[in-house]
């Protein structure tokens, strides 16, 4: 992991206001996904194989991170994440 995202986690839930037990998951991909055809492939991805549809990117240098999470009152993937 980058160390400039030690700190940076998901701080309240955009649908309930939840700030409560959120959890961050961070992916390391290794395929830029500013091609479309490579999102889309990642967008699938997330979806089938960890359930997860919406999602963050964080890119360092070569390196580019998926953030996500979940809230744990009400389900939603609507997350703000902060310092």
């Amino acid at each position: 992991m980058p160390e400039d995202t030690k700190g940076f986690d998901p701080a309240a839930c955009l649908n309930c206001n939840n700030k409560e037990g959120l959890k961050a998951r961070f992916f390391l991909i290794n395929a830029t996904t500013e091609n479309a055809l490579i999102e889309k492939e990642t967008k699938r991805i997330m979806k089938e194989k960890y359930g997860i549809e919406d999602y963050g990117h964080y890119v360092d240098g070569e390196k580019e991170l998926l953030t996500a999470s979940k809230c744990p009152k009400c389900g939603s993937e609507d997350i703000i994440w902060d310092y």
